[in-house]
C-alpha cells in the first residue's frame, strides 16, 4: 500500500472512531432522580402542614358547634340543637376524609430511583383522586347541615308571616344561602384546579423501563 493510501479525507483518526463508539450506547435517565426527590419532599411536607392545619380547624369547630348545640338544648331550641348536631356529624366526616388523605402512600427516600419513581406516581395519583373527590368527602357530609340550619331559621323567622312581610324579611336568610353557595363553589374550584396542576405533574413524570431513557 502506497503512502497516499488512506481511510479516507478524515484521515485514520475517524476510522479508529468509526470502530471504537459502540453501536448502542448506554441510554441515560432524562430526569434528574436528586430534583424529583426534592419535590416530593417538598410536596410531603405541604401535605402534612395543610393537613396538620384542617384538623385544628375541624376541631375548632367541633368545640363551637358543640357548644351552640348544648346552648340550644338549654334554652330550649330542640329543632336549631338537631340542625347543629347534623352539622357536627358533618365536620366529623370531613375530618376523618383527611385523616385518610394523610394515609396517601408515601415515596421511600431511601428506595432505588425505580421504587421510588412508583411511589411519587400512587402518591401523586392518589392526591389527584382525593381532591377531584372533594364534593363527595369534604363538601358532601357538610351540605346536610347547612340545609338544617338556614330551613330551622327560615322557619322560625318566617313562619306564620304574610307573604309579603316574609319575602320582606326573608333577605338574611337568602343572603347567607347564596353566601355558602359560593363559598362551596369556590372550595371545589380550587382543589379541581390543584387536581389539574398534580395531574400534570403526574404527567410529566417519566417512564422508566421504556419511555424514560434515551439515546445520544
Amino acid at each position: 500500500m502506497s503512502r497516499d493510501s488512506n481511510p479516507g479525507p478524515e484521515g485514520p483518526d475517524a476510522l479508529r472512531d468509526l470502530w471504537t463508539t459502540p453501536a448502542e450506547e448506554e441510554p441515560v435517565l432524562t430526569f434528574d432522580p436528586a430534583a424529583l426527590r426534592q419535590e416530593a419532599r417538598s410536596l410531603d411536607r405541604s401535605l402534612r402542614r395543610r393537613n396538620a392545619l384542617e384538623l385544628v380547624v375541624g376541631a375548632g369547630l367541633l368545640l363551637v358547634f358543640g357548644a351552640s348545640f348544648l346552648r340550644r338544648l338549654a334554652e330550649p331550641d330542640p329543632a336549631m340543637a338537631a340542625a347543629i348536631g347534623i352539622m357536627w356529624v358533618g365536620v366529623v366526616g370531613v375530618m376523618v376524609g383527611i385523616w385518610r388523605r394523610g394515609r396517601a402512600p408515601r415515596a421511600d427516600r431511601g428506595d432505588d430511583t425505580l421504587g421510588f419513581l412508583a411511589a411519587h406516581r400512587a402518591e401523586l395519583a392518589w392526591q389527584v383522586d382525593l381532591l377531584r373527590d372533594v364534593p363527595r368527602w369534604y363538601v358532601g357530609p357538610l351540605v346536610p347541615g347547612f340545609v338544617a340550619v338556614y330551613a330551622v331559621r327560615a322557619w322560625q323567622r318566617l313562619h306564620g308571616l304574610p307573604l309579603e312581610e316574609a319575602l320582606a324579611r326573608s333577605g338574611p336568610v337568602v343572603g347567607g344561602l347564596v353566601f355558602t353557595g359560593v363559598v362551596i363553589a369556590g372550595v371545589i374550584w380550587i382543589n379541581r384546579l390543584g387536581a389539574r396542576r398534580l395531574q400534570a405533574r403526574l404527567e410529566a413524570l417519566p417512564e422508566l423501563g421504556g419511555d424514560a431513557t434515551s439515546e445520544e
